[in-house]
């Protein structure tokens, strides 16, 4: 990941605490923001304006639509539960 870079995770799930140990065990954590559940439509906006995609690690929900809002990709595994499944 290039130094530059930030990854906003938005969100609440079983997922979060994965993604946090993976976060240090990268030795990314200081550039990795939890931002928990967002309902807030003016920062939800202000996120999805800076962002390169939207990620969804299983059922896309309300953040699908958002993203095609403001322009932003969505990437989406097929099938299965693309946080255990993805390898760094």
């Amino acid at each position: 990941m290039p130094t530059n870079t930030t990854i906003h995770i938005i969100g609440e799930g079983e997922e979060n605490e994965y993604l946090k140990d993976l976060s240090v065990k990268l030795n990314i954590s200081n550039r990795v923001i939890f931002y928990g559940k967002i309902t807030n439509e003016i920062t939800l906006k202000g996120l999805f304006r800076q962002a390169y995609a939207y990620i969804s690690p299983g059922p896309v929900g309300l953040g699908v639509l958002h993203s095609f809002a403001y322009g932003v990709p969505v990437l989406h595994k097929k099938r299965g539960n693309m946080v255990q499944n993805f390898t760094i």
